[in-house]
């Protein structure tokens, strides 16, 4: 009978051999404040995953009861690696890259006043402006947007309680949209220039019932008309009201300042309806009126979340052998179980990003 490993177990026990002062070859180079991207150093790091497994305590105990070969196990359960781990790579050669076709999530517009190039992520289909996302660098083709590169498909915002739209994580390790770190007050972003990661540490905390889909949240915001007491999400905001996402106001149905015009004709103390707007410190970016995009099923997110495949192309001299079905029913479970990306979580996404298909 095969013994599988319990995830329970402490690493410390599961690796005992794992060195945690080991060079992986990481550099940090010196970069302006826009970046904040870890690269590979190749001069150091020159093997693949697959080629730095090390077998652990259980594997050892399951070449033991199987009567394998310590040096029969690793070789077979290297090239199952490098095998899938290849066959994932062609798969994302072959992936042929969408152009944008939806206006950007966050502003809502297909053109923004610097008429750059809306970006499309590969990952999801929602579109974004580079500027409004906070993409430093000129994007390629094939991009990524967070939730894309963290594998993280059912992430929610933490701040509106909804599953579209586009997001970033936050500086607790939780999710949340652009749109609703910029009109939540005490929420900013720790770079601003990659508007990442979010600083929810003082968002302020506003507890009821939002007046436009009736639900009740600890994240709603405030119409910014002085004395209306009027709460929503932010998200609903988006969707219906009038949001100034350049200044992170945002008015209710009655105090929308492109009706005010006709409002201050009908009133008789129009002085202290202009004075009960805020004075603004930033450019008008008025966000259009509609809801966050839904992402698709795309090829890349297909391509990516394939279970595990026993490839044993290169094995053939343990043909009809009973090590090789037995490794590779092993190799299947344990990479299911551990996550089919290895000991690399971002290897799918940088060799997607890093191999442009122009």
């Amino acid at each position: 009978m095969v013994k599988y490993p319990r995830e329970e177990i402490s690493y410390k026990k599961l690796y005992r051999k794992l060195d945690l002062n080991k060079n992986l070859g990481i550099a940090w180079p010196e970069l302006p404040e826009d970046r904040e991207i870890a690269i590979i150093d190749e001069d150091q790091a020159t093997q693949s995953v697959a080629e730095i497994f090390t077998p652990d305590e259980f594997d050892e105990e399951f070449c033991v009861q199987n009567s394998i070969k310590i040096q029969d196990f690793e070789e077979i359960f290297k090239k199952l690696d490098q095998n899938f781990i290849s066959w994932i790579f062609k798969s994302l050669d072959r992936i042929k890259i969408k152009k944008p076709d939806k206006p950007c999530d966050i502003c809502g517009k297909y053109q923004y006043m610097d008429e750059r190039t809306p970006i499309i992520c590969q990952g999801c289909y929602i579109t974004v402006h580079e500027s409004c996302y906070g993409v430093a660098e000129s994007a390629s083709k094939r991009w990524l947007c967070k939730k894309c590169i963290f594998h993280y498909e059912k992430a929610v915002c933490k701040f509106c309680n909804t599953s579209n739209g586009i997001f970033k994580k936050t500086v607790t390790n939780e999710w949340g949209h652009v749109v609703c770190s910029l009109l939540i007050p005490g929420v900013s972003f720790c770079n601003m220039n990659v508007k990442d990661p979010i600083d929810d540490t003082e968002a302020e905390r506003l507890e009821g019932i939002c007046s436009v889909c009736g639900n009740c949240s600890t994240f709603l915001i405030k119409c910014a008309y002085g004395g209306c007491d009027v709460f929503y999400h932010s998200s609903c905001a988006a969707q219906k009201l009038y949001c100034d996402i350049g200044n992170g106001v945002s008015y209710c149905e009655k105090h929308n300042p492109l009706n005010r015009s006709k409002r201050i004709m009908s009133r008789r103390n129009t002085l202290k309806d202009v004075e009960s707007y805020p004075e603004l410190s930033n450019a008008l970016l008025i966000r259009e009126t509609r809801g966050f995009s839904e992402p698709r099923r795309t090829r890349y997110s297909k391509v990516v979340a394939k279970a595990p495949k026993a490839i044993e192309t290169g094995l053939e001299k343990y043909s009809g052998t009973p090590a090789l079905d037995l490794i590779s029913k092993y190799w299947k479970h344990k990479r299911q179980l551990a996550g089919y990306y290895f000991d690399d979580l971002f290897m799918f996404p940088n060799y997607f990003l890093k191999n442009p298909q122009e």
